[in-house]
């Protein structure tokens, strides 16, 4: 009988190269990519959804003029949290669906929150305005606080946005 050989083929040097090689570069994709998902959770999370859209921005030393300037506008007074960023997507997307995103200003009261310090701010400029804690929208009719809306799911699911886009101030 004849003996067997478990080894009998000989698998080519090149064959070895080959899967080292893709080995390699499926471990540095996947590293890649995983970076690449951390570092815009990271950021999507801790920045406002409105800033990562680039919507119109407000400082407070803007808002004398910019509110006499263009008078029907819609005010939203933002920071940044993991808590309100959904929300703030959800939000986005019913201005971008009522075609109001020409008209959302957004104020980040980040640096503000302290003593709710940006309460008083507002107060000064719209003294006749109740003003509502952030998350919150502010309608601007002839540079004038018309209304005060807080944001959360209620606001989403009554279509108070898609009335305020109704409304002729605003369209």
């Amino acid at each position: 009988m004849k003996k067997l050989k478990m080894f009998d083929k000989k698998i080519p040097t090149k064959n070895y190269f080959i899967v080292i090689g893709t080995s390699i570069l499926i471990i540095v994709l996947t590293l890649y990519l995983r970076v690449f998902y951390l570092s815009y959770k990271a950021y999507s999370n801790n920045d406002s959804y409105f800033t990562f859209k680039k919507v119109n921005q407000v400082t407070k030393d803007d808002f004398e003029f910019i509110f006499t300037e263009a008078a029907d506008n819609i005010l939203y007074i933002g920071y940044k949290s993991n808590k309100y960023y959904s929300l703030e997507r959800k939000l986005y997307r019913e201005f971008e669906k009522n075609d109001l995103l020409d008209r959302v200003i957004y104020w980040n009261v980040d640096d503000y929150l302290n003593n709710n310090e940006y309460i008083s701010i507002l107060k000064n400029v719209f003294p006749e305005a109740e003003i509502l804690p952030a998350p919150s929208l502010i309608i601007i009719n002839k540079g004038v606080a018309s209304e005060t809306i807080k944001v959360d799911e209620e606001i989403l699911k009554s279509k108070k946005i898609k009335e305020l886009s109704e409304g002729n101030e605003l369209k």
